[in-house]
């Protein structure tokens, strides 16, 4: 049972579910070796059987239910939406029959007490709040970030999870909830809410990142100084756009970043096989294709995807699809599954325990299309020594109109636990250098005001002339009976003192404002002497 949008994820998840169960009942193991080894003891082989849950969980719970009451569901694939698979995965659980999903990531689903048959070759949203504090934490090294989430059970998870990821790390974190459906007034509440904790660093769980962006303009909350760290909630197309160029949006857009799950990237052996399949796959494979596809009264909506043709998978072609991540994933589970039957089966070869194949999947690991496949102990999602997750950097590029385009290229991977970094991160005033956690405190050194400078100077002369001029006079007329009577050399010895305490002026006028911190510091021990 699978649901997704036509474009993004829909097509790629059907290519990689078509092309998984092809290789597992052909025992193709070009990308995943390990199914060369059950080609002699296992005589499983996979039929597909299409129903559309339209990303409702009414109408995916109505199905299964039906196609449950026909006996013809072995293991379930799906759904997309974790607000589906939640439901499906009760049933699942009740009726001892093992659920994999390729893309739902709720950590609601986390809780297999609750969900004992469920598990998800994707990483959980705790999966990718971890990563992504790790890298804020020890990547850049700062120690406050705002939270921007959705306020639904998608977001509140997330939320959650990302502040639960800031204790492991001791990264502070505050978090402000913003309405599913916002308007610009609930908006321009919380970008000043956000300005008020003085926090340069934010991390947005919303679909309506092109308002909250609206909004962040208006409040110089965004650009320069500022870094905005987006996830699967925001569309990619929300980020790669046009823009005039030096406009304010074209500034805003600079230096952002957006994290996001994957499964594989150019330079993975599991990643490069698939790849080299996918663009291998001719007239044989697509006709095999085309022949599983749902009718077109089958699906709703606006869903349906159309035939397959051979220049789908010709990089050289006008009409190629690149594989997408949900269809590695989604080919993994097939794998997984098929792989996790094939080792329960008895001596017959056919017939094996749905337990003892949901177990043998969740405590075994293969290497497949999106890395090593391994689940967590606990939680049975895709275990995070597993998991591969890219943190893309917002790349400005000028048009032959003289127009700003922004692309999201890579800048840095996680896998086996350690960022890597693959092309330096361009913040938004275009260096390489991280903005600072909170505004730069202004320091007022209060430096002597020239006028009071030249007073003290002035003053010290008058000092240093009369002491000078007293004592010479005391000297002159020593032997004049009223000197004598006054003692002269009392008479010096005062003006020599007046002339050391004026001198006393001379170290107290200067500052760092005229003089190098050198010379201060011999001047601030003078003054003792």
């Amino acid at each position: 049972m699978i649901n997704g949008g036509s474009s993004d994820t829909g097509k790629g998840s059907l290519v990689g579910l078509l092309m998984g169960i092809h290789h597992f009942n052909n025992r193709n193991s070009t990308v995943v070796k390990d199914l060369g080894d059950i080609i002699d003891q296992c005589k499983i082989r996979f039929t597909l059987d299409f129903d559309d849950s339209n990303g409702d969980p009414k109408t995916a719970v109505t199905e299964l239910s039906k196609a449950i009451g026909e006996d013809k569901v072995c293991v379930i694939l799906g759904a997309s939406r974790s607000a589906v698979s939640i439901p499906m995965a009760v049933i699942s659980g009740v009726n001892d029959i093992p659920q994999l999903s390729h893309l739902s990531t709720s950590t609601e689903l986390d809780k297999h007490a609750n969900y004992p048959f469920f598990s998800r070759l994707v990483p959980s949203d705790a999966g990718v709040a971890d990563a992504m504090v790790k890298y804020f934490a020890e990547s850049i090294k700062i120690s406050h970030i705002c939270i921007v989430y959705v306020n639904d059970s998608y977001g509140i998870s997330y939320a959650k999870a990302i502040q639960n990821a800031g204790y492991k790390y001791s990264l502070q974190t505050q978090a402000f909830a913003l309405p599913y459906d916002p308007d610009e007034n609930n908006v321009l509440q919380l970008i000043k809410s956000l300005k008020r904790t003085n926090i340069h660093y934010f991390v947005a769980v919303t679909f309506h990142f092109d308002i909250l962006m609206a909004s962040a303009i208006t409040e110089g909350l965004i650009g320069t100084d500022y870094f905005w760290m987006l996830t699967d909630a925001t569309k990619k197309s929300s980020i790669e756009k046009t823009f005039e160029k030096g406009s304010s949006e074209a500034k805003a857009m600079k230096g952002i970043g957006r994290i996001l799950a994957s499964s594989g990237v150019p330079g993975m052996k599991g990643y490069d096989k698939y790849l080299s399949v996918h663009h291998g796959i001719g007239e044989e494979e697509v006709a095999y294709f085309n022949s599983k596809l749902p009718a077109q009264g089958d699906i709703q909506g606006d869903e349906y995807y159309g035939k397959f043709t051979t220049n789908n998978f010709d990089p050289k072609s006008k009409d190629y699809q690149a594989p997408n991540y949900t269809g590695l994933y989604m080919y993994d589970s097939v794998m997984a599954l098929g792989i996790a039957a094939c080792k329960s089966v008895g001596t017959d070869g056919i017939f094996f325990s749905s337990k003892n194949q949901y177990d043998y999947f969740s405590t075994n690991s293969f290497e497949g299309a999106s890395g090593t496949i391994a689940t967590d102990p606990v939680t049975f999602s895709r275990a995070m020594h597993s998991a591969v997750f890219v943190i893309y950097n917002s790349i400005e590029a000028s048009t032959s109109e003289g127009k700003s385009k922004f692309t999201m290229e890579r800048s840095n991977i996680f896998y086996n636990g350690t960022w890597t970094q693959k092309s330096p991160f361009i913040y938004a005033d275009g260096s390489t250098f991280p903005p600072p956690n909170f505004p730069l405190a202004v320091v007022d050194k209060n430096f002597i005001k020239t006028a009071v400078f030249g007073t003290g100077l002035v003053m010290f002369i008058i000092v240093l002339v009369l002491s000078i001029g007293f004592a010479t006079y005391t000297i002159y007329n020593r032997n004049h009976k009223v000197m004598k009577a006054s003692q002269p050399h009392f008479l010096c010895l005062l003006c020599v003192g007046t002339m050391v305490l004026g001198s006393a002026i001379i170290p107290l006028i200067f500052d760092g404002k005229r003089f190098n911190q050198e010379f201060l510091d011999r001047n601030c021990m003078s003054i003792p002497w």
